[in-house]
């Protein structure tokens, strides 16, 4: 009984820790995200170096998810990353 009694009078610690779990998830993904789409400086000079106009982050960004939400309208691009890739498949799925 003063087990229950316990954890009856220090429940409202163990829903306090919950929330700043849930809190902490929600941050780390938050940043997880963020950095799924980070392109180094380094990245955008050689980039830039190589277009004709340049291109910045945020179009680079948009053109990504273009490409993503509408594959089909970039088959041509894909066999090409397909190719030049490190992350191409050795064989069909």
């Amino acid at each position: 009984m003063s087990d229950l009694e316990e954890f009856r009078r220090d429940k409202h610690l163990l829903e306090a820790l919950r929330g700043k779990v849930y809190f902490a998830g929600e941050v780390a993904k938050r940043e997880i995200s963020e950095y799924e789409w980070f392109v180094s400086d380094h990245e955008m000079k050689l980039i830039n170096k190589e277009l004709e106009q340049p291109i910045g982050v945020t179009e680079l960004t948009e053109l990504a998810k273009d490409l993503l939400h509408h594959p089909s309208k970039y088959a041509e691009i894909i066999r090409t990353l397909r190719q030049r890739s490190e992350l191409a498949p050795t064989s069909s799925k």
